[in-house]
């Protein structure tokens, strides 16, 4: 009985300095939890319509997403994008193709910013279609999608 005494104290303060540990982990886990992570839908307009997708990390801090959509003149497009967001402004490099009437593939690069407040989104996209030489622009807006 006489160990059990000695070590009595000895374990509580090991289990709360292990409940203290935790609870600092838990904490700081929950300040790095962004209200703009998780899934976000939305459309855009400009030179060409479309829609657009993409995702937050739990962080707030990374961004990856797509657009498809469709040409003035019926083709089709598709882009991926990826960036970073800073204090509710998201800024991110894309790059995709479109179709051309002659079945071959065109290929564009571009930007998407804008910014995120209050599960609902803006910004600008701008595109450079390398072969023709061009660029399209035009504005965003998307909206958290809550349910996915």
């Amino acid at each position: 009985m006489t160990i059990n005494a000695v070590q009595g104290p000895r374990e509580a303060h090991s289990r709360t300095t292990r409940a203290c540990l935790l609870a600092l982990l838990l904490l700081a886990f929950s300040a790095c939890s962004s209200p703009n992570r998780g899934w976000w839908r939305g459309s855009f307009e400009g030179d060409v319509t479309g829609t657009m997708e993409f995702s937050i990390n739990s962080r707030g801090t990374r961004a990856k997403g797509k657009i498809t959509g469709n040409l003035s003149t019926g083709e089709s497009f598709r882009a991926e994008f990826e960036g970073t967001l800073n204090q509710g402004y998201l800024r991110t490099e894309l790059v995709g193709s479109s179709d051309t009437e002659f079945g071959l593939r065109a290929a564009f690069e571009g930007s998407l910013s804008g910014d995120l407040d209050r599960s609902e989104a803006d910004g600008n996209w701008r595109v450079q279609l390398r072969q023709a030489g061009r660029q399209l622009e035009g504005q965003w807006q998307a909206k958290q999608d809550l349910n996915r």
